[in-house]
């Protein structure tokens, strides 16, 4: 019965042992507190928020970087272009450990009455998110969009938005994120400039990248 803590500052495969504990709580750095910090997570006197900022693969050879390390003397080519984390486990549907945005919390979320109103120079999407759970806890909702009908080669989702939000147990809060005009767009380098294609974008909300539970389609002209 076995709770492993994990003090690094990057991903860490696990699947040589990830079947045989209990519980696994990522620590990061903890500096000179965090024996106290991560006593009080172990013990429930504090509800521990976080999302991990990175894609954990279940195993080295999933890494985008993987196929090209180390292949001059002492270096490695990142030939990753645009395909870097969760983009490059979404374009080649690998299905990772942890997922970009992953944290779990002593209490439950849920997500509903999505709607977004397209203004044009900005988009406001809002929804309701309720602590469904018996204790305070923190959840960070975001927002990905996804060009539909993109006349070049995209990621699948690209993270556009996020707000961390407090709630007691029961509570319902609104949730109003923006998305700005040019977070349509991308980088032409033919023309050298940025560029809208009109089309259909779908929005999504979700509580990591691989845990959408809201989405809504809207066409850009």
């Amino acid at each position: 019965n076995v709770v492993v803590v994990i003090g690094s500052g990057a991903p860490v495969v696990m699947n040589r042992w990830i079947d045989k504990v209990s519980g696994i709580v990522e620590i990061w750095f903890g500096g000179s507190e965090g024996g106290n910090a991560i006593a009080d997570v172990l013990l429930g006197n504090y509800n521990p928020s976080g999302k991990l900022p990175v894609t954990f693969p279940k195993k080295w050879e999933d890494c985008s970087v993987y196929s090209t390390y180390k292949s001059f003397p002492a270096r490695t080519y990142y030939a990753d272009d645009i395909y870097v984390g969760y983009r490059h486990f979404d374009k080649n549907k690998i299905e990772p450990l942890f997922p970009f945005g992953f944290g779990l919390s002593y209490t439950t979320f849920e997500y509903s009455n999505l709607k977004v109103d397209n203004g044009g120079y900005m988009t406001s999407v809002t929804f309701d998110l309720t602590n469904t759970g018996k204790i305070k806890g923190e959840e960070v909702p975001q927002l990905y969009l996804s060009a539909l009908d993109s006349k070049v080669d995209r990621p699948v989702k690209e993270l556009k938005s996020f707000k961390k939000v407090s709630l007691d147990p029961g509570q319902t809060v609104n949730v109003k994120l923006m998305i700005h005009q040019s977070d349509y767009g991308y980088f032409d380098e033919e023309s050298n400039s940025w560029k809208i294609d009109s089309g259909k974008f779908e929005i999504g909300i979700g509580t990591s990248s691989r845990d959408i539970k809201l989405k809504e389609t809207i066409t850009i002209k």
